[in-house]
């Protein structure tokens, strides 16, 4: 995950000095320290040197379980292979995200616009395993190369070799059966020079 969604940490276990917090005082140090120990390993136990500022007293390590609390896209209704996914499509569920697998999809924006590759049955997290880039171009199809620089754009025609997503890298064979690749910017169309 590149970017988590709000977050809402789960402790259990008893933790005394969370107890003297103040509202509105600086940062506190243990959220600091938990949000540090998400970014840097998964959630689960954990233990959690505890130090109350102003008692003298050497810190005390205690267990706890770390949890992220978030939302994340589920299906509305069975999604068949094939199927472009549109919001519609799509519900949003709360819970922990440390429970759910690893390649889920948490984000409905990682998901609209990709294709299923297989059945996804309601109430389903949406594996990335499970989703493909739609094709854009299809093999033996009529496809236009272009080429751009600063002031002119040069396009010829070509017959695609590969089949080929948004971004994917293809290859084509021009009208004077030069091999060239080109990556997929829109339907049966590709920019040259990658």
């Amino acid at each position: 995950m590149s970017s988590l969604p709000p977050l809402r940490l789960l402790l259990k276990g008893v933790l005394p000095c969370l107890l003297a917090w103040q509202a509105g005082a600086a940062p506190d140090p243990l959220e600091t320290r938990i949000r540090e120990l998400i970014v840097q390993r998964l959630p689960g136990r954990v233990a959690i040197g505890i130090h109350c500022a102003g008692n003298g007293q050497p810190a005390r390590y205690l267990q706890a379980a770390v949890g992220i609390l978030g939302e994340y896209a589920v299906a509305r209704r069975t999604i068949e292979p094939g199927e472009i996914i549109e919001p519609g499509m799509l519900a949003v569920r709360q819970g922990q995200l440390e429970r759910l697998p690893r390649n889920a999809a948490i984000s409905a924006d990682e998901v609209l616009g990709m294709q299923a590759a297989r059945t996804i049955a309601e109430g389903s997290t949406l594996q990335r395993s499970a989703l493909r880039t739609p094709g854009l171009i299809e093999r033996n199809a009529q496809v236009v190369l272009e080429a751009r620089g600063p002031g002119f754009t040069v396009s010829r025609k070509a017959t695609a070799l590969d089949s080929g997503g948004l971004d994917a890298l293809v290859r084509v064979r021009t009208e004077a059966g030069e091999i060239l690749r080109g990556r997929v910017i829109g339907r049966n169309r590709l920019q040259a020079g990658h």
